[in-house]
């Protein structure tokens, strides 16, 4: 499946560490405003500069980032769900293109589009919005004696390598939103156990001291 590039967006390098500015201490913030990959937002056609930034500030709110490399850790995984979230809508609007054709093929194939106004009116109706105004298409799938799920499993089979290529694609980009996670989640965990130990550590140095007084 062929697709576009996404194109890199103008504007100020340093606005995706911007973003970061306030996780960050000056001298992480002006490491990251150095790279030039980090600081690169890929947008497509249509997609907006201010949601990809608002998007990242809300997710590296949620995370809280501490460091660096949570920074680019986060910036990751904020573009791979972009990524998720592009092939889902892609998957949906193949598989309604796909649904659309079919239904417009099996309509004309039965019924006299200049004689009966009811398949364009329903065809156009569906096409506007799927999931309303199916009581009319239902009425003359009825009368063909087809269901909607016959047609489904038909645009499926026949489709069926490109939607399993979507498929891969989107699972590839979901697990390197997981591993990302365990990553993050990984460092927080040894550096959890790093503050106990130091902390276990002065507590034990403090009972000796304690216990001790004369060796001060």
């Amino acid at each position: 499946m062929a697709s576009k590039k996404p194109k890199k967006s103008s504007g100020p390098s340093a606005v995706v560490t911007d973003n970061l500015g306030s996780q960050l201490n000056v001298d992480e913030a002006e490491l990251l405003s150095k790279i030039p990959w980090f600081n690169e937002r890929y947008l497509l056609p249509g997609e907006s500069l201010s949601d990809y930034d608002t998007s990242l500030q809300l997710l590296v709110e949620s995370v809280v980032v501490k460091d660096a490399l949570d920074a680019i850790l986060v910036k990751d995984i904020h573009d791979e769900l972009r990524e998720v979230q592009r092939l889902r809508v892609l998957r949906q609007s193949f598989f309604i293109r796909g649904m659309a054709g079919r239904l417009s093929d099996l309509l004309s194939a039965h019924f006299s589009v200049d004689e009966d106004p009811r398949v364009t009116e329903v065809l156009a109706a569906w096409r506007k919005d799927p999931e309303i105004g199916n009581a009319a298409l239902f009425e003359l799938l009825d009368e063909l004696g087809v269901t909607m799920d016959e047609i489904s499993v038909s645009v499926f089979s026949r489709s069926s390598k490109n939607l399993q290529l979507l498929e891969q694609q989107l699972a590839r980009h979901e697990k390197n939103v997981r591993e990302s996670l365990k990553m993050i989640d990984a460092r927080r965990n040894h550096a959890l156990v790093r503050e106990r130990l130091a902390f276990d550590l002065e507590r034990d140095r403090q009972q000796q001291l304690t216990c001790n007084p004369d060796d001060e």
